[in-house]
């Protein structure tokens, strides 16, 4: 099975693509763009080339993720922009991250989809946004080849965060998103951080460990019908930045190097 590790939306640096070696991910994908309008990368161009460069050269797999508007002018500016990292002829995927401003946006569903399925021009398309796939959101999905449904289950420590909410319980997320993406192959989306909680409403308190395990015990068991291709990790800031990094990165490395011997048929690890 493979392991993705989403690279935030920096371009890389021998640091930082160092972390990304010690955590032993077959894959990453690098955020080059925001949803700012007129799209544009984030940083230099020569930087993500440089990126896309050093990943293939450690024999990890490169997938390019931009934040979509449901806006034809956007999705047309967001294709080009992007077309001299796909012509380093070393991107995978393509993953659009498809938020607020697609669920909001003024273009009909049906072409916007489209327009996006046509100006991959062949590319391995797929798709990341919330558990519960909107109505807007639905005929891109048909259309891509793979989703990568948000799973974070996180707790936030932000009171007003919409992840204060039972739905987020370790867990219930996972459960949540075979439900409503098992129409495609699926990379679980699971976060790698604001995990440990206090006690709250009733529920004991639990661990940053315990509830990383919850998530992956309830993504690595896809019901009947549902394809498990993956598990995508956010984010790459978390493995070497804050208190208990360590930690966390013990954990993505356990998980990755068990998924090397991963059956997914058969759910279980040989």
């Amino acid at each position: 099975m493979r392991t993705y590790l989403f690279a935030d939306f920096k371009a890389l640096t021998p640091g930082t693509l160092d972390i990304v070696k010690a955590s032993g991910v077959t894959d990453v994908v690098l955020g080059v763009a925001g949803s700012s309008k007129p799209f544009r990368l984030k940083g230099r161009e020569d930087g993500w080339i440089k990126s896309i460069g050093w990943l293939t050269e450690a024999g990890i797999g490169v997938h390019l993720m931009p934040w979509m508007r449901r806006d034809e002018v956007f999705i047309r500016q967001a294709f080009e922009g992007m077309r001299p990292l796909f012509d380093t002829g070393h991107v995978s995927s393509l993953l659009l991250d498809c938020e607020w401003h697609w669920i909001h946006g003024g273009m009909p569903a049906v072409e916007a989809a489209e327009l996006c399925r046509d100006k991959a021009d062949g590319i391995r398309l797929g798709v990341t946004g919330y558990t519960k796939v909107q109505e807007s959101l639905d005929p891109l999905l048909q259309l891509c080849d793979y989703g990568c449904p948000q799973a974070y289950g996180f707790w936030s420590p932000k009171e007003d965060h919409w992840s204060h909410n039972p739905g987020s319980e370790p867990g219930a997320p996972q459960a949540r998103a075979y439900r409503n993406w098992s129409d495609k192959p699926i990379v679980m989306g699971v976060a790698a951080y604001w995990l440990a909680r206090p006690a709250r409403r009733g529920l004991p308190p639990m661990s940053y460990a315990d509830a990383w395990r919850a998530n992956l015990q309830a993504a690595l068991r896809p019901p009947d019908g549902s394809s498990l291709e993956g598990i995508a990790i956010w984010s790459l800031k978390w493995l070497h930045r804050w208190s208990g990094h360590k930690d966390r990165m013990a954990l993505v490395q356990n998980l990755t190097s068990a998924a090397r011997h991963w059956d997914a048929k058969a759910g279980i690890c040989r």
